[in-house]
């Protein structure tokens, strides 16, 4: 019977099992709650990041729909082509 009467050394080893347990495994965890933190700090900035490409992308649509002299421009640009004076020279590495 003596194996079985509750000492200070066990209740401390088990408070400790109870707080690891509790506090560090398991879904609450601190462990747990510190992936959940970064992972959501990690989605803050794609969502950041998708934020800043949609407003650049729509300045681009306006740019395309609206601005004469930005569509020559990037036609130029995609084809080759210059102005009538101008003499295109592309180089090859």
């Amino acid at each position: 019977m003596a194996a079985l009467r509750p000492t200070r050394g066990r209740f401390i080893l088990l408070g400790l099992i109870a707080f690891i347990f509790l506090f560090v495994a398991g879904r609450s965890g601190f462990y747990a709650q510190f992936q959940l933190w970064q992972e959501g700090r990690r989605l803050q900035k794609d969502i950041e990041m998708e934020q800043k490409k949609k407003l650049w992308l729509k300045k681009e649509v306006d740019n395309l729909t609206h601005d004469r002299q930005y569509i020559e421009r990037e036609a130029r640009k995609e084809h080759g082509l210059g102005e009538p004076d101008e003499i295109i020279v592309k180089i090859r590495e």
